[in-house]
């Protein structure tokens, strides 16, 4: 119900309320609280090109749900023991958020509705808990910030879900911890 209800708030969402942000920040925070379902599984989440210093202007609290709900699915759908990569990077202005899993994958007839409200590729698996949700709202909240996300799979290999969101043309200082 609560994702329900995120996704009809989402789509009457006319305006979102925007700041300038590492994206990196929303990388961390995401990582950090999909800990806990990740060690009950066994699952390590692994952060390559954490030196990537990306500013994206957007909402830290939509994007922190969208890279949140990648992660729940690949922990879902990756193998007790396994591990999850969560790769930052950047093209052609874009910056770039992958989240690398090695699950069951995603057979090809079904990459272009993955996407979809309630569409759940791999029915084989209904022991996945899971609204059919997740994914239709990282959709829903990348395009709201301009970018696009999509799906590379391959059936008993893994998946990688890329968000790409437009680079800020300013450069901000990130302070870095000692």
């Amino acid at each position: 119900v609560e994702d329900l209800l995120e996704l009809s708030r989402l789509e009457q969402l006319e305006e979102l309320t925007r700041e300038r942000i590492p994206l990196k920040r929303v990388v961390e925070s995401s990582i950090s609280a999909m800990q806990p379902p990740a060690e009950s599984k066994k699952i390590e989440l692994v952060l390559d090109e954490p030196d990537q210093n990306l500013v994206i202007e957007g909402n830290t609290v939509l994007l922190s749900r969208a890279v949140g709900n990648l992660l729940d699915n690949a922990i879902k759908y990756t193998p007790e023991g396994g591990e999850i990569h969560i790769k930052l990077g950047q093209n052609n202005g874009n910056a770039l958020v992958s989240v690398v899993d090695n699950g069951p994958g995603i057979p090809a007839r079904d990459l272009h509705r993955v996407f979809e409200k309630f569409y759940r590729a791999r029915p084989e698996l209904d022991d996945v808990p899971g609204s059919g949700l997740g994914l239709a709202i990282v959709k829903i909240i990348t395009e709201q910030h301009g970018g696009q996300v999509w799906v590379e799979s391959q059936p008993n290999v893994g998946s990688t879900f890329t968000m790409a969101l437009p680079i800020c043309e300013e450069k901000i200082e990130v302070a870095k911890a000692n």
